[in-house]
């Protein structure tokens, strides 16, 4: 863990690692979540787009936020974080969201807000109990069903 880097991306290249690592994490699914076109226009507004990388350089985590509007204030939605199944617990996700959370304060964000399935326990856990976040709304089906 202590050998992860966590890095802004920005080309094209990036995009597809991010597209393939994400394919990876969620399987089909992400087919409908992330595109490389989508992320690079993303990066040119100002988004948060970052990957986790290995020691040997390759990509075994990601995330991706849009700047959005939360009780009035500027803040970070972070729509995507992921890590490789072959990875998850090991503190990558933390470390990812360590970054965010630098991104945002540097960019002068109040908060950073993301969806989860709280019904899903490895996602409470982590959410609430391990990031300290604080549910303040539930959507029912905000995805679909």
């Amino acid at each position: 863990m202590t050998s992860t880097t966590i890095r802004p991306l920005t080309g094209l290249d990036d995009m597809d690692n991010l597209r393939s690592t994400a394919q990876a994490v969620w399987g089909s699914g992400a087919d409908d979540m992330v595109s490389s076109d989508y992320l690079m226009a993303l990066a040119h507004c100002g988004g948060y787009i970052a990957g986790a990388y290995s020691p040997d350089g390759s990509m075994i985590g990601c995330s991706f936020g849009m700047l959005a509007r939360h009780r009035g204030d500027w803040c970070l939605h972070s729509h995507i974080t992921g890590v490789l199944p072959g990875m998850q617990n090991t503190g990558i996700g933390t470390l990812i969201k360590q970054h965010q959370r630098e991104w945002a304060i540097d960019n002068d964000l109040s908060a950073i807000t993301w969806t989860f399935d709280p019904l899903v326990r490895r996602n409470a856990w982590f959410n609430i109990a391990h990031l300290g976040a604080e549910a303040v709304e539930f959507h029912e089906n905000f995805y679909g069903p």
